[in-house]
């Protein structure tokens, strides 16, 4: 948590400081080098949200008006590794996360610049795991399913680039609840139960960091 707690002060600053000098050089010319189009909709990669299990997916932003905006991201994750000859492990994910966005830089063509932002994230989780004896062809599988909510508000910076490529960055605070059995049960091909391990989560309640990083295109 202090680890998190510290990223998310470095890249705050950071953000904060880019602010600060995008407004110095908005000050300093009379007449900015480049025109910012008008722009109602913005289409997102999110390749970075840390605290959503490493889950990469797409969002749509709308604005509502000059300051304010609403935006749903959805996301998924896939990961299958063998271990050995013996042994295959999948994770499987889908979620979404409906926000909602306030542009706080009066008259600077939102969507751009300075934002606050408060969001309400689900994320549903599916561990899998296949061993078979090499010798005897003897299978045994399990898995089990975890569910995470989170509600959380950012800080962050929205880049505009040539009008229509944008960068989006953000940080900040989110409460997160993880629903998950402690256990659960491998069974035998023919279905009968042969015994019980350790789930990869457990059911807990934390504060944690949010960060995101985005890539996207405004029309």
């Amino acid at each position: 948590m202090k680890k998190q707690f510290l990223i998310s002060v470095l890249i705050l600053s950071s953000i904060t400081l880019l602010a600060d000098n995008n407004l110095r050089l908005k000050k300093s010319n009379d007449k900015p080098k480049e025109e910012i189009k008008e722009v109602k909709n913005i289409i997102k990669l999110n390749l970075g949200q840390v605290g959503n299990n490493g889950a990469v997916g797409l969002s749509y932003e709308k604005m509502l008006n000059k300051s304010v905006s609403a935006s749903l991201s959805i996301f998924g994750k896939y990961n299958s590794a063998t271990i050995g000859s013996k042994s295959t492990e999948k994770t499987s994910g889908v979620g979404f996360m409906p926000e909602v966005r306030f542009y706080a830089l009066p008259d600077y063509s939102a969507p751009r610049g300075l934002y606050l932002s408060a969001f309400y994230n689900y994320y549903s989780e599916t561990y899998e795991v296949k061993r078979t004896d090499i010798f005897s062809s003897f299978e045994e599988t399990g898995s089990v399913k975890s569910t995470f909510n989170a509600v959380g508000a950012t800080i962050g910076w929205m880049f505009r680039i040539k009008s229509s490529f944008v960068i989006d960055l953000s940080v900040g605070p989110a409460f997160e609840s993880i629903d998950s059995p402690s256990l659960y049960d491998i069974k035998s091909s023919n279905g009968s139960v042969i015994r019980t391990e350790q789930s990869p989560n457990s059911s807990s309640s934390r504060l944690t960091g949010i960060f995101r990083f985005s890539l996207g295109y405004a029309f």
